[in-house]
């Protein structure tokens, strides 16, 4: 077939066209909401690492020297449970 021939009752460029646009558009749009939702989700996983280490044991050189070294004693308290 030769180009630029129009058969009748076929698809019009225009229309191709606006089909090939809008699924080019949904596509974007999918990627876009894929990589806020990932980026979110990898936001809210890094968390940061509390520790409670003894006062005074700052230069201590394994954990055994540290809680030795140490003033206040290690932290033996049992966290409390809420069940929801």
């Amino acid at each position: 077939m030769t180009p630029g021939v129009h058969i009748d009752g076929g698809i019009s460029t225009t229309a191709t066209s606006a089909i090939i646009g809008a699924i080019i558009a949904a596509l974007l749009v999918i990627l876009l909401f894929a990589c806020f939702a990932s980026s979110r989700f990898v936001a809210r996983q890094k968390g940061e690492y509390v520790t409670h280490e003894d006062q005074g044991a700052e230069a201590a050189q394994d954990p055994d020297t540290a809680v030795m070294q140490g003033t206040t004693g290690p932290d033996v308290s049992e966290k409390k449970e809420y069940f929801i």
